[in-house]
């Protein structure tokens, strides 16, 4: 700053008189020294006068704003050059102010220390007169002549200067391309299935190697090489090679899949003896196992699992055409088996061995004998004498004897699970299953139900040892299962846990109640999808599980199917969720659908990799009172829970599409009265 700036802020603004108090509200506190702003960083508060409060951190100025038409322009480029240098990592930044410090040196207001070659060049191109202390001073050769102005470069330019960046641009360029070829050959592969096809009868099966659209899901109707094998829709693959299930699917419907996959198709209406060739074909996909037990255990997941799986199988080398052809076994990523097996049967003749060798030889120690029953497994010692106690108490408890004598074919498992809780229930080792069937009236169940309830009504048969809640059970639903579950199927088992049954009269009576809610949940889901469908509306893999009731000898229990993944609860996802929306319109429906006398809320699941799986959810039914309605389902809050539904819903994008009446809706009198 030099002394015409200090005499400009004078004469703008003359020294004032000092104040002695601050004028904040309930301040009052002493002011500082009275201070000139010359170098602020507020180019409205240049040559204002000011003092600052000791008390509080306010400022009491004497003068009002500065406007800028009476500060000096020499002031104006010190403050832009003092803002433009905050920024002092960027390189564009640099030049600028490497600039304006050039145009303040040829205003005398300094000289650029930077970049003092740039003042004549900028010279000429703003047409600044230099004042006496800018140039001549410096030695500085005067400003050129605007209409001869010339550019010079540190180097010459040539044909040849932006060579390399162009050359490193097509190598990222390149590498990229192969990084996106690279994924792309990646995801086919991994999308890639081995399809073997049986359509007519007396020839050889067709092979073929399908992309899926989607990662894990095939497809058949998918694909038109398949077209000739869908006849009204349907097409059957082999489920099981090993029991040589067949399982007949909507040719719409996803078949579970991975990498390395090989899935057997046939034609729907084709039977065994029609496929000449499926039992070669078969043949080849060979399991290794080195003992009686390893195939059980592949025999016991194949049964209590919908997926399809990998199968090894051998490849066969030919010496030449008068030699005989040998099959060479070739192992391919095979895991060793985790120990604790699951199943009983897994384990029952390993465990019987280690048992024996430890009788017959007290001094050979745990892990020899360990190693020897179960070469493939790790020994983990407090493991192995924990199933190894459950193994006995097994034999002394009888389980595994009952269970070999049920009438299995010779070779055929016996899939039992063992555990160390206390069982009370092994006597219901055979149980009867049947399907119910429910008469509806406006979404509500009625009582005429109950006529037809019969719980000693055989249906299929079920064989476990216990009903523990939640375990996986191998059940027969010959009778009824639908073509997509096929034969076999996995359920888990629910119990009405410390519940008050009065209500209902006794406990059977209660379960079979929330069974029948929980299963009409699932039918007006169904109902739900095809409105969706009809307005083109993806549900984004939301659906409810099916409930069924088993019955055994007067006790009846809740079944669904067996799912493995994380639990949710439509209440804490968040309103961003697809799953939220579907589920919320879902209530919605219901309400509307049901004539406004009751709705499903409160949705629980699991979220799979295939979506979200309901298997709870709470009903609330308007009027309990009214005696040609079923017994109302635990939990059930009445007309206060309709209500709270509807005063707290907010229809969402979906409720949109599916034109649901808006909420809160207006009752009539006689509505309004029911509901007190």
């Amino acid at each position: 700053m030099n002394s015409a700036e200090l005499r400009a802020a004078l004469e703008l603004n003359p020294r004032p008189v000092p104040r002695q108090h601050c004028t904040a509200e309930n301040c009052n506190g002493e002011l500082g020294q009275l201070l000139q702003a010359l170098n602020g960083t507020l180019l409205e508060n240049w040559a204002r006068w000011f003092q600052k409060c000791k008390t509080c951190p306010e400022f009491y100025w004497h003068n009002p704003p500065t406007a800028l038409g009476n500060i000096p322009h020499e002031v104006q480029v010190r403050f832009t050059i003092s803002l433009m240098c905050q920024e002092r990592n960027s390189a564009v930044r640099r030049l600028e102010v490497a600039a304006l410090r050039a145009i303040g040196s040829l205003l005398g207001v300094s000289r650029c220390s930077l970049y003092p070659d740039l003042a004549p060049t900028l010279q000429a191109v703003f047409g600044v007169v230099a004042s006496s202390n800018s140039n001549s001073d410096s030695g500085a050769e005067p400003p050129a002549d605007p209409s001869n102005a010339t550019r010079t470069f540190a180097r010459a330019l040539n044909e040849n200067y932006a060579q390399g960046y162009l050359t490193r641009h097509l190598n990222l360029l390149d590498a990229s391309s192969r990084l996106d070829a690279a994924e792309k050959s990646k995801s086919v592969s991994d999308n890639t299935v081995h399809v073997i096809l049986f359509h007519t009868a007396g020839k050889p099966a067709q092979s073929f190697f399908l992309v899926n659209k989607m990662p894990g899901k095939f497809v058949p109707v998918d694909h038109s090489v398949l077209a000739i094998a869908i006849r009204d829709g349907l097409i059957s693959y082999l489920e099981s090679p090993l029991s040589k299930t067949w399982c007949v699917c909507d040719a719409r419907v996803p078949i579970s899949s991975s990498r390395d996959v090989r899935i057997i198709l046939r034609v729907s209406d084709m039977s065994d003896e029609d496929c000449v060739g499926l039992n070669v074909e078969i043949s080849r996909l060979l399991i290794e196992v080195s003992d009686e037990s390893d195939l059980v255990k592949k025999r016991s997941l194949l049964a209590l699992s919908g997926c399809i799986y990998v199968f090894k199988y051998h490849e066969s080398t030919s010496t030449s055409h008068s030699e005989s052809t040998t099959t060479a076994p070739v192992e391919r990523n095979i895991a060793p088996l985790r120990f604790p097996l699951t199943w009983a049967c897994d384990m029952e003749v390993g465990l019987a061995q280690l048992r024996s060798l430890r009788q017959r030889d007290r001094r050979i120690s745990l892990q020899s004998a360990f190693e020897q029953a179960f070469p493939k497994c790790a020994y983990k010692s407090q493991t192995v004498y924990k199933h190894l106690k459950i193994y006995d108490d097994a034999v002394k408890l009888n389980i595994i004897s009952t269970f070999s004598s049920l009438g299995q074919a010779p070779g055929e498992p016996t899939v039992i699970e063992i555990s160390d809780d206390d069982d009370s229930d092994l006597e219901y080792d055979i149980m009867h299953m049947r399907k119910e069937v429910f008469t509806y009236s406006e979404g509500i169940l009625q009582s005429g139900s109950v006529d037809r309830y019969t719980p000693t009504e055989e249906r299929a048969v079920l064989i476990c040892d216990k009903f523990e809640r939640g375990h996986k059970m191998k059940v027969h639903l010959a009778n009824y299962a639908t073509a997509p579950h096929g034969p076999i199927a996995s359920v888990a088992f629910k119990r009405l846990l410390n519940t008050d049954t009065k209500p209902w009269g006794s406990r059977e009576m209660a379960t079979w109640t929330v069974g029948s809610h929980l299963a009409e949940c699932q039918l007006v889901f169904e109902a739900f999808k095809t409105r969706a469908v009809g307005v083109d509306l993806d549900l984004a893999g939301v659906d409810i599980l099916p409930t069924f009731l088993f019955s055994c000898e007067g006790r009846t229990f809740i079944s669904q199917p067996w799912e493995c993944g994380v639990r949710f609860s439509v209440n804490q996802l968040d309103q961003q969720n697809g799953a939220y929306h579907i589920l919320s319109a879902f209530s919605h429906f219901t309400y509307q659908t049901s004539n406004q006398q009751s709705v499903y809320v409160d949705f629980q699941g699991f979220r799979t990799i295939s979506g979200y799986r309901v298997f709870d959810s709470q009903m609330h039914i308007r009027d309990t009172t009214d005696a040609t309605h079923i017994f109302p389902a635990i939990g059930c809050r009445g007309a206060a829970g309709v209500d709270e539904f509807v005063n707290g819903h907010v229809c969402g994008r979906v409720c949109n599409a599916l034109g649901l009446n808006s909420l809160p809706l207006t009752f009539s009198a006689s509505s309004a009265t029911g509901s007190t």
